[in-house]
């Protein structure tokens, strides 16, 4: 099996340039054996009019990685679908962002299909509880109506794990391990269910704020899991240096456990500038470097963050 080939900057066209978070996207989803067969299996003139990224999925994929072949109509076609034609105008954009909402968009493309283009694209989805709780009660929850704080059950489709300072490498197993733990972050909170007032709480009994904490929980793990290790600031102008080693296995609290297939660089010092590529583990055998419509064998070392 051969990467694909894709194209960038061959021409003035906005259509044709800063397509490298797109090509990186798509090295992504092409890794991924049941994606990248069932796509590349079917005819696109069987699909709807009413599913034009399926259609120009099957396009790109078909062609195999044996022509160089260019993603920047589906990046015309994931912009105007999402009402996000900023995705499309040319410029540089955040390669998860972009995948978060071509996924989607396919997603909603296939909804009423019961077969298995629909649920493929559904393994990609997890699901996660955030939950604060009291620090002061014995299980967390408000003695007066035994429920925590805060329960809220959401989908995820990207785990966003923030990267620390630190001046010596570090595992992702370790930052995910601390995602997943009970924060050390003090809070300040009211029972939500026993205090109704909507305005002027006396802030006693039942109603008195409390020292609380907050915990992300995994309930439901994905087939197909993406991580995104944040490393820009709130302004997008200072980048995280720390080296983040990715786990050949990594395990998820639930003890699920996932097979490192690609990874995905953002080489630049800003988030709304430089460049993207990505390494991918090809059959399981030998790392290969994609950078858009040139790859090259690198070792694992040459995948680390």
């Amino acid at each position: 099996m051969l990467p694909l080939v894709l194209s960038n900057n061959k021409s003035r066209d906005s259509k044709e340039r800063n397509l490298c978070f797109v090509n990186s996207a798509l090295q992504v989803l092409y890794c991924i054996d049941d994606v990248r067969e069932i796509f590349q299996s079917v005819d696109p003139s069987a699909f709807p009019e009413s599913w034009p990224i399926s259609k120009e999925l099957c396009r790109l994929f078909q062609s195999a990685g044996t022509f160089e072949i260019s993603a920047g109509e589906l990046r015309s076609i994931v912009g105007s679908v999402s009402n996000k034609p900023y995705l499309a105008n040319g410029g540089q954009q955040d390669m998860e962002e972009f995948l978060r909402i071509f996924l989607a968009e396919l997603r909603r493309e296939v909804d009423d299909d019961e077969g298995l283009f629909s649920s493929i694209i559904e393994h990609f989805w997890g699901q996660e509880v955030t939950v604060r709780k009291f620090v002061d009660t014995p299980n967390g929850r408000c003695v007066g109506c035994q429920l925590y704080p805060s329960y809220k059950e959401e989908k995820f489709l990207t785990l966003k794990i923030q990267v620390p300072e630190l001046n010596e490498n570090i595992f992702l197993s370790h930052l995910v391990a601390s995602y997943y733990s009970e924060s050390t972050d003090q809070l300040v909170l009211r029972c939500g269910n026993c205090c109704t007032h909507t305005s002027r709480c006396p802030q006693t009994g039942n109603c008195k704020p409390k020292n609380a904490t907050n915990q992300q929980i995994l309930s439901k793990s994905p087939e197909y899991l993406l991580v995104q290790l944040m490393r820009f600031g709130i302004f997008g102008n200072i980048k995280n240096q720390t080296c983040v080693i990715p786990n050949k296995v990594l395990e998820l609290p639930n003890l699920d456990k996932y097979e490192l297939a690609t990874v995905t660089n953002h080489i630049g010092p800003t988030a709304s500038s430089g460049h993207y590529v990505t390494c991918t583990n090809l059959l399981g055998l030998t790392w290969v470097l994609c950078d858009d419509n040139s790859f090259s064998a690198i070792s694992e070392y040459g995948i680390i963050s």
